[in-house]
């Protein structure tokens, strides 16, 4: 493949904003140079990605390897009880043989450091596609890792620090892209298959986008979707699940339960300033992609703007307007996953066609876009700030004149108030890292964050600098890799040999059990079904009947107050009753709970409640683990006549 194959056309012009001298040179990885940058982006992926353990919904996917290693007890649950979305995919036959061999915790941490090797690499394969094996390329796979990865409302983002399908049906995604961006069809199209079948979803956005790179027009990609989708109509007549949910819509009661208890799937509930903040700085490097003239480069920007609209478009009216059971399952919206790695591993790019003073603001954004992932902050500053950048490039194709004026103080006072905006809350953030064991670790990675783009962008030339550089760059990684295990320990617990006291497990035998926030400990140390926990209500927009008796059991605790609840009514899980108390303060709470659950014969909690007669016990944790600052647990029993 020659060099303009992978931008798009020969010759392409010079960095009009004589930024990153050198970036066009060519670099194997085979050498001194490939290696060091290699290094740069192992130190950067360890430093933005942390071992977390078993974390969000790594939970669901674990405890359905469990359950198919034979977990008989834990086919009880909640989230099998009603059928489970994790059939649909290939992911747990994987994960299932690595536990029995391995045992859930090695396992785990096997499947998160090879898999997240196998993500870096099909990253680096997919930058030196685009960019034609330059230094460019290094750099844009350390933008993609060192910016934000949020997509959507920020509840997902690409590259995940914990186990799930989505990295691995990445990985798969990345090479595909890279074979049909390089002309490859056959093999690209076979690895999409393996990306469907990892993870569903996932998959089908990497397919739409694959078909734009393979087609590059849209009377072709028209064509093309008209027919899928008449397939999927042909599969649904002939009764194929799950095809079969293109013809059936959701009820209202089980709409309006998944609109409240599940909106990541809906569009049009996301929250507008979280929109806002995912998708702003992506999009200005796409446009300004486009507006720079025309490449291979730039159709795409500009194609992958417009399939991520047609996407979203299908998502908001089949999902949120009309109900179907299938749409909203598919959630087509999930290609914004590719408008935000594209457009962060693009900005290179946009820097080096923007004029100066848009690549000038567009520099001040990226740097606060890097110290916003890095403190965890909500990308907004620099989002505002990519907004000025986007007008300050509209400004210099206004000519000259009075709109040019009015555009170009509207950019800088644009761009001005998301740095003022930024500053405010980084510092405000960085100053509150009063936790010294967390402090710390943010410290090294901001480090290891900055001393990996400084290497990768513009390498020190003299000896002394170059070496000084890399002497940094190896202790850093020395740092991070006695830091980079980011579970709690009560994680660590979770998965490990360390036994609850059998006296306990006795009294937990054979009965139904609330375990407030202990879901863990129920489906991984215990191999017991959980009565209830915000994990369960993943499977609500897939069956019916699971939404209905998540929501039953819901109403039936919240007036527990515990922290399996929120405190308000948006949040990701139910709100409490009281959103000012932190668990039951009185016996009626807990009896009310029993009585309106029926089928609730235990429940652990954090507060003790005296008049309650409960019987306390402690798990040999840390107290540090952030759960509320103690290890001890009370055991209360639904049925009056039993002692606590």
């Amino acid at each position: 493949m020659k060099a303009s194959d992978a931008g798009g056309v020969a010759g392409a012009p010079a960095s009009r904003s004589g930024l990153f001298g050198g970036a066009d040179a060519r670099v194997p990885l085979s050498s001194r140079k490939g290696l060091a940058c290699l290094l740069a982006l192992i130190v950067l992926v360890l430093a933005t990605r942390p071992y977390t353990g078993i974390a969000q919904d790594g939970h669901l996917y674990a405890v359905q390897a469990l359950r198919a290693l034979g977990g008989e007890a834990l086919g009880q649950d909640l989230v099998f009880r009603y059928g489970n979305q994790g059939d649909f995919a290939l992911f747990g036959k994987l994960y299932a043989p690595a536990i029995d061999a391995l045992g859930l915790g090695r396992a785990t941490f096997a499947f998160w450091l090879l898999g997240l090797a196998a993500w870096l690499a099909s990253l680096v394969v997919l930058t030196r596609t685009v960019f034609g094996g330059t230094r460019r390329a290094f750099i844009a796979a350390g933008l993609a890792l060192a910016l934000s990865s949020g997509y959507g409302n920020l509840l997902l983002g690409y590259g995940e620090a914990y186990v799930t399908p989505r990295p691995l049906s990445e990985t798969f995604s990345m090479l595909a892209l890279a074979m049909l961006w390089r002309g490859a069809h056959l093999s690209g199209g076979a690895l999409l298959l393996v990306a469907l079948a990892v993870h569903p979803l996932t998959g089908l956005a990497a397919l739409t986008v694959g078909a734009w790179i393979a087609l590059g027009d849209w009377k072709r990609f028209a064509i093309l979707a008209a027919v899928g989708s008449g397939m999927a109509f042909g599969l649904a007549w002939s009764g194929i699940g799950p095809f079969v949910w293109l013809l059936q819509a959701l009820d209202p009661e089980w709409f309006a339960l998944t609109r409240l208890r599940d909106s990541i799937v809906y569009p049009t509930g996301w929250n507008a300033s979280l929109i806002f903040a995912s998708l702003q700085l992506s999009v200005t490097v796409l446009l300004l992609v486009r507006l720079a003239g025309p490449s291979r480069r730039a159709s795409f920007a500009i194609g992958l703007i417009g399939v991520a609209c047609a996407m979203l478009l299908v998502s908001v009216v089949g999902a949120d307007l009309l109900g179907n059971r299938l749409i909203a399952a598919l959630q087509f919206w999930r290609v914004l996953l590719f408008v935000t790695l594209f457009g962060n591993l693009l900005a290179i790019e946009a820097l080096r066609l923007s004029q100066r003073r848009v690549a000038n603001v567009l520099i001040l954004s990226l740097g606060i876009a890097v110290a916003e992932a890095a403190l965890g902050l909500v990308p907004l500053g620099s989002a505002i700030v990519a907004l000025g950048a986007l007008l300050s490039a509209v400004a210099g194709r206004a000519g000259a004149g009075r709109a040019r004026f009015v555009l170009d103080v509207l950019a800088l006072s644009v761009a001005a108030l998301g740095a003022l905006l930024a500053a405010s809350l980084i510092g405000t953030n960085a100053f509150a890292l009063t936790d010294e064991a967390y402090g710390w670790k943010t410290a090294l990675r901001i480090a290891a964050i900055a001393l990996a783009l400084t290497w990768l962008m513009r390498p020190p030339g003299r000896a002394e600098a170059r070496a000084a550089l890399v002497a940094g760059l190896g202790a850093v990684s020395v740092g991070l890799g006695t830091s980079i295990d980011d579970r709690t320990a009560m994680q660590r617990f979770d998965t490990g040999v360390s036994p609850i006291d059998p006296a306990i497990v006795a009294a937990l035998d054979g009965k139904t059990v609330y375990w407030e926030e202990g879901v863990g400990l129920l489906w991984f140390k215990l191999g017991m079904p959980s009565y209830f926990s915000c994990r369960q209500k993943s499977g609500i927009q897939f069956f019916r009947g699971q939404a209905l008796e998540f929501e039953r059991r819901a109403q039936a605790l919240r007036g527990l107050n515990s922290g399996d609840f929120g405190g308000y009514v948006l949040g990701n899980c139910p709100q409490k009753l009281d959103p000012t108390q932190t668990g039951p303060q009185r016996a009626e709470q807990i009896d009310k709970a029993c009585a309106a659950a029926g089928d609730l014969d235990v429940l652990v909690l954090r507060n003790r409640v005296a008049d309650a007669a409960p019987r306390a016990f402690k798990l040999p944790t840390d107290p540090s683990d952030g759960m509320s600052g103690s290890t001890a647990y009370y055991l209360y029993r639904c049925a009056k006549d039993q002692p606590g």
